[in-house]
């Protein structure tokens, strides 16, 4: 009898309905997990990549246990029926990880003050960029935006190009980009959405990007727009519409326990538990692996130890918490043949975000006192030899009809490092001006030919750069919302996500991506997931 039958008679899972208590919660970690124990399959992380291998594993009939260091957010709701994420405008204790106000990058005049708490959006600082995650089971589903964006074939070659390898793009972008985007839930707003007073926003910066030289571009978006319909109507509580995204959304965003995570759990052979995080990894002599495991409480503090044993490790904790764990295994002589590729080639996939704003609103036409949290447009610059960048068109759903704002993304020139200090105890990042100056430079030409050929008042009075929200000139390059690279796909691994050295450990999240995709990265992630089990 495996774990998972173990479990079962029991009577302590309920598979197949939701996640919850009765699936990965307090019941498992107590009466099952005091000490550990071996399985077949584990994966640390339940962001896309690692929600890929959940699903495909379990439906093939293999036992999975996944491990994540944030809060099952569901079971959550379920002990405390009053919760629910927080709007951008109110945040609480849930809303941000161990802090005691919100890390947001635009506070939106959010004052509030609270007691730390293992929250659902994580801010990581090092000199000169601020990166931001997400917490809990779903990962960075939970906090993004919903852009569903396939890359442009050229820039995925490229990217890898620049690197050294050569992807098998015929069969990513044939079965691979197809299957991540109907297995995520892909959608287009329809032209009804697109044309209400809740993307007023978009379609003026539609407008404007033409008249300044940029391609508009259609962007699609996980979200139900059959609710957001709802929800514009009155006929159902307010999610997009209700200033929902960086803290959470509790309506309509189809997130990964919304989609690959419950189909995963459906099958019955999946675990999570929530409140762990792994210390390190050991490669053993037999070719399984040991995993020191940390139970944390909701202040992330130890509460118990306990030992972890599995034959195949799948390591889908983001670019940073993957490779740290890579480093500090390799520090303790614990993964002694780590491959040296690992930590190379990291970026913050060229992000910037850029504001204007005017100071004259009664004379200019407003964009909309209502805005809704799920961008559906774009300007694309990419072909541009000189500023190439693609900016989305992003809501400021409040004190935003006469504000507008931007995520610039561009290409890395320059990739970083990130390095180990076991003396210390973390990672440092090589990373510094010279890495994001062009950044800066691309998205202060955006705001330039946006101002000049933008919005004007009845007696001709422009848009200037928001240095209220941005204090350097509208712009903030430091804010980094998609961390790429440091276990390149091809470099540090082969094609199919093995490191090096190490026939049954693989790297499943963003990592695998050389520093810059040109496009919210998460797509990519999974069809690279989906394209590990390709193997011949």
């Amino acid at each position: 009898m495996n774990r998972l039958e173990f479990l079962k008679t029991m009577g302590l899972a309920t598979f197949g309905l939701m996640i919850g208590r009765s699936v990965i919660g307090r019941e498992l970690a107590q009466l099952i997990y005091n000490k550990g124990g071996h399985f077949t399959n584990i994966l640390i992380g339940t962001g896309y990549g690692n929600a890929v291998v959940a699903e495909r594993l379990a439906k093939a009939g293999h036992e999975v246990l996944m491990i994540e260091m944030g809060l099952d957010w569901e079971g959550y709701k379920q002990e405390n029926p009053a919760f629910k994420f927080y709007k951008m405008t109110n945040a609480g204790k849930e809303s941000t990880w161990m802090n005691t106000s919100t890390q947001a990058p635009i506070g939106l005049g959010n004052l509030n003050r609270f007691s730390q708490f293992t929250g659902i959006l994580e801010r990581r600082d090092f000199d000169h960029v601020k990166i931001y995650l997400g917490k809990g089971i779903g990962g960075g589903s939970l906090v993004n935006g919903g852009m569903t964006v396939t890359p442009d074939r050229k820039y995925l070659k490229d990217v890898f190009d620049s690197v050294g390898v050569t992807l098998p793009l015929d069969i990513i972008y044939d079965k691979f980009f197809p299957l991540a985007n109907k297995s995520l839930g892909k959608r287009i707003a329809p032209k009804d959405i697109y044309e209400s007073e809740w993307y007023k926003f978009s379609r003026m910066g539609v407008e404007e990007g033409s008249n300044a030289g940029f391609t508009p571009v259609e962007v699609p978006n996980i979200y139900d727009f059959e609710y957001m319909r709802d929800e514009i109507a009155g006929r159902a509580p307010g999610s997009a519409t209700n200033i929902e995204v960086l803290y959470g959304n509790n309506n309509g965003k189809q997130d990964l326990t919304k989609t690959y995570l419950k189909r995963a759990l459906a099958t019955g052979n999946v675990i999570i538990i929530p409140q762990h995080k792994v210390d390190h990894i050991q490669a053993n002599s037999d070719g399984t692996y040991s995993l020191k495991v940390l139970q944390i409480d909701t202040l992330n503090r130890t509460v118990s130890e306990k030992r972890f044993t599995c034959d195949y490790l799948y390591l889908g904790a983001g670019s940073l918490g993957t490779t740290e764990l890579l480093l500090r295994s390799k520090q303790l002589n614990k993964l002694p043949k780590l491959s040296k590729e690992v930590g190379k080639y990291w970026g913050n996939n060229g992000n910037a975000m850029a504001s204007r704003y005017t100071l004259d609103p009664l004379f200019h036409e407003s964009r909309g006192n209502n805005q809704a949290t799920m961008p559906i447009r774009g300007l694309r610059n990419m072909d541009d030899a000189i500023h190439p960048f693609f900016a989305e068109i992003a809501p400021m759903p409040t004190l935003g009809s006469h504000t507008a704002l931007y995520l610039v993304v561009n290409k890395v020139n320059k990739f970083g490092e990130i390095q180990y200090d076991l003396n210390k105890g973390g990672i440092s990042l090589a990373w510094d001006k010279s890495h994001n100056k062009h950044m800066r430079t691309n998205a202060e030409f955006f705001l330039k030919q946006m101002n000049e050929h933008g919005s004007r008042s009845w007696y001709g009075g422009r848009y200037i750069n928001n240095n209220v929200l941005m204090r350097n000139k509208g712009v903030d390059e430091s804010i980094c919302y998609h961390p790429l690279g440091a276990c390149v796909l091809g470099k540090a691994t082969d094609l199919h996500g093995r490191l090096e050295g190490y026939k049954q450990l693989y790297v499943t999240d963003g990592s695998l991506i050389p520093g810059h995709l040109g496009v919210n990265p998460y797509v990519t992630i999974t069809a690279l997931s989906e394209n590990l089990f390709n193997v011949s």
